[in-house]
């Protein structure tokens, strides 16, 4: 009975490496499709040719061609953050250790990145003499009418607002999760002060400006009188 359930395991680990590594070559074969990405790829398949009488240019041939068409489709460059998921994800079931706290990283970079590519859909459409449409944008089909949806909720302003927030507090979660990229409280209140010192000094020194003036225009008129 032991030795089943042993056998059971070892078949059960077996079979998590396996699926990791196929994650990983996955991911990989993603990445170097979407790095080769052309639009020449993209017009032939648009035009509906028979795929396998066109020598694509993608480096992972048609299988390449047609995914990377489709990622770039739904979600525009921020593809590029698909396949380094997938790597993380076979990390997971090779039991890297060493990748988790890299995780985090890689979720806040996402998410930013994200953020500024729906911020800048934002100020793309606000400032378009002419419709927008999603071929357009930065961030495909999927975060374009994403970015549409926040704009008729929140309006530019709000939207820009709501989208800026994100980007804080991630901000602060990263923060939270390396200590050594925290933005401490004192180093804040040394900032404030100092700030506050800057500005005091600076009344200050228009003060005495503006009194030596009078001083100096009260001397003059003095001297004025002493000639007459």
């Amino acid at each position: 009975m032991a030795s089943r359930k042993k056998k059971s395991n070892g078949n059960g680990e077996r079979k998590r490496k396996i699926l990791g590594v196929g994650l990983i070559l996955l991911a990989i074969l993603i990445l170097i499709s979407l790095l080769s990405h052309t639009g020449w790829d993209d017009n032939r398949i648009v035009s509906r040719d028979n795929p396998f009488s066109i020598d694509f240019r993608n480096q992972v041939g048609i299988a390449g061609a047609m995914s990377s068409y489709v990622l770039f489709f739904f979600f525009g460059w921020l593809s590029v953050f698909l396949p380094i998921g997938l790597i993380f994800w076979g990390f997971r079931f090779l039991k890297f250790e060493w990748a988790k706290p890299l995780f985090p990283g890689y979720l806040f970079i996402t998410s930013v990145c994200t953020l500024v590519t729906m911020m800048a859909d934002v100020y793309l459409v606000h400032h378009a003499t002419l419709e927008v449409t999603y071929s357009q944008a930065n961030g495909g089909y999927i975060f374009f009418y994403l970015t549409l949806f926040f704009m008729k909720i929140l309006g530019s302003t709000g939207s820009f607002v709501v989208l800026g927030a994100g980007i804080i507090v991630w901000l602060i979660v990263i923060g939270y999760k390396y200590p050594p990229l925290r933005f401490h409280v004192g180093s804040f209140d040394k900032i404030t002060a100092g700030f506050s010192r800057s500005i005091k000094l600076g009344i200050a020194g228009i003060k005495d400006w503006i009194a030596g003036l009078f001083a100096r225009t009260e001397s003059e008129y003095d001297d004025d009188d002493d000639e007459d």
